[in-house]
């Protein structure tokens, strides 16, 4: 928990073209748990640095039941990296994904 932006990085293992990415994210209101209202996807060839953004996503509205949510954020062109991070903005609640696919050209 806590406020600010967050992220995770996902190391591919080798330099990659990435197009899209496509995550899941939980909501369980009673545990504070909720979707970020935006995900931003950045791509780099560098552990550690954020690197060239994708593309952005707006999570979809929600009705208050414990949920999934699935997000695909695809780029314009592809971003040739190794690293891709998902970075998002905490309001004080736990922002929780479950899974994480990255859509790349060899």
């Amino acid at each position: 928990a806590g406020e600010g932006p967050r992220g995770c990085a996902l190391d591919l293992g080798a330099t990659a073209k990435v197009c899209s990415t496509s995550s899941t994210w939980l909501q369980v209101l009673g545990g504070a748990v909720v979707v970020p209202p935006t995900i931003d996807v950045y791509v780099s060839n560098a552990a550690g640095q954020l690197g060239q953004l994708l593309g952005s996503a707006q999570a979809p509205q929600l009705d208050l039941a414990d949920q999934t949510a699935m997000v695909t954020v695809s780029g314009t062109q592809p971003i040739e990296g190794r690293y891709v991070t998902l970075r998002v903005n905490s309001f004080g609640s736990w922002t929780m994904v479950d899974e994480v696919a990255v859509g790349a050209l060899p």
